[in-house]
């Protein structure tokens, strides 16, 4: 950061200040507290993403963030010398075109070329360069500016899953607004100038035009249109969200559907034709990404997760890494043993005993909240409660299939805690989620039968 972004960042918030104001004097006129929560909720991610930018400044004193920043404006000065050719980079994937970016004058001689090991041909880091460079014209090429610009679209896209998952519980505003708009780890990895940022963000607009569009049918084309271009950009950048997404989002809908139909002959006949009709088109898409992309093939996904083991488990520091067992094995019974190691290790962990930096510190404090969260619920529920609280009620279905299903390919891929606070992100608010709605269900339950 420069002195440049000290003086830009109050410009930043005096214009994010002055959208807020017109976004709230449009929208919640007549809700005092929701207009509140959404000034705190939109200052609390803003400070996230300073609190971001200072501490990979003055504690990592580098990292990715920095390099992505130092690309950005590599285009731009690219852009300056060559507009032509830098215009034909941004929509041009082949390895010429990087080529030439890279070994532009202008380029060898940028900020950028310690961190060349982020533009490897066909790396999605390659992507998000490209994405950062237009950005950065938004942020007035400030590191501050262009951070405070994915903060606001990270933002954004939680409100939307708030207000998605509000209008389906309006007595549980408050309790829904801290796993969708609160929890640190959300606030501080996802509103900095990372992959992390944007994927969420495109997640939880995902997750809203998905429901607005094909499960209530409301404005289906934009919505639609809407589907397509945010998981083109989560399969772009960290297309594994979207490998734990599709199932999780093919039965919430046709659970939705399902429910819909009134006869209780035909909705129970429904059930395997629905559920076999998910896991065909799950495999279909599956397919498509494969054939499409190549790296999401089962031989390249094996290769990729084995990459991932490695490094993360060779880059550990301070006793940050973390084992489940035999690197490199995906047969069937392997992977069937540590699906439960897994998750615990998303979920639940670093324990407060395994902390070697505050980084790690504050995440086992969250992570502990979360523990012992779940226990309390499943020893309120006393298990046969909690099944039928997850049968009846396809949101916590949707919530949980996700977040399960992600907090194991990561906690099975990750081997680092220094990485997997960072990953896991995604999977958090749902996960927190299905434990509020779980928690309103058995107060629900208990009230009812007093």
């Amino acid at each position: 950061m420069s002195l440049y972004d000290l003086l830009i960042a109050p410009f930043f918030f005096f214009l994010i200040w002055l959208w807020s104001r017109s976004f709230v004097a449009k929208n919640f006129q007549n809700n005092a507290n929701r207009a509140s929560l959404f000034r705190i909720a939109l200052l609390t991610r803003l400070s996230g993403s300073v609190a971001f930018a200072l501490v990979y400044q003055f504690y990592y004193k580098g990292g990715d963030t920095l390099g992505y920043y130092a690309w950005a404006n590599a285009l731009k000065l690219f852009f300056i010398e060559d507009p032509t050719k830098a215009i034909s980079f941004l929509f041009d994937n082949s390895k010429e075109s990087l080529t030439y970016f890279l070994y532009s004058p202008v380029v060898q001689t940028s900020s950028a070329m310690p961190y060349h090991y982020l533009m490897k041909y066909g790396s999605p880091e390659v992507i998000f360069v490209k994405i950062s460079g237009l950005v950065n014209v938004l942020g007035l090429f400030s590191y501050i500016g262009t951070s405070l610009c994915f903060a606001l679209f990270s933002f954004y896209a939680s409100w939307k899953l708030y207000l998605l998952f509000v209008a389906k519980y309006p007595h549980l505003e408050t309790e829904l607004s801290v796993p969708i708009l609160f929890i640190p780890s959300v606030v501080f990895w996802g509103s900095g100038l990372m992959k992390d940022t944007l994927t969420f963000g495109a997640l939880c607009f995902l997750t809203s035009a998905l429901y607005e569009g094909l499960i209530k049918r409301k404005k289906v084309i934009k919505n639609t249109v809407y589907i397509g271009l945010f998981a083109y950009l989560i399969v772009l950048l960290k297309g594994y969200i979207i490998l734990a997404f599709i199932p999780a989002g093919s039965f919430w809908i046709f659970n939705e559907y399902k429910d819909k139909i009134k006869n209780p002959i035909l909705r129970l006949l429904s059930i395997p034709v629905l559920s076999a009709f998910a896991v065909g088109l799950f495999f279909l898409i599956i397919q498509q990404i494969g054939e499409s992309l190549g790296k999401f093939s089962v031989d390249s996904i094996q290769k990729t997760a084995l990459g991932y083991q490695q490094w993360h488990l060779l880059a550990s520091e301070n006793g940050s890494g973390y084992s489940l067992g035999n690197v490199g094995d995906f047969s069937t019974a392997n992977i069937i043993r540590t699906i439960p190691i897994a998750i615990n290790v998303t979920l639940f962990r670093p324990y407060l005993t395994e902390v070697r930096n505050v980084v790690l510190f504050l995440a086992a404090i969250e992570s502990l909240i979360f523990l012992l969260f779940s226990i309390y619920l499943l020893f309120k529920s006393r298990v046969y409660k909690l099944i039928g609280i997850i049968l009846s009620n396809t949101d916590i279905q949707f919530c949980l299939l996700f977040s399960l299903t992600f907090a194991f390919s990561v906690g099975f891929t990750s081997y680092n805690f220094g990485a997997l606070v960072r990953y896991k992100i995604p999977c958090m608010p749902f996960f927190a989620i299905a434990l509020i709605l779980i928690y309103d269900q058995l107060n629900a339950k208990r009230n009812t039968s007093t």
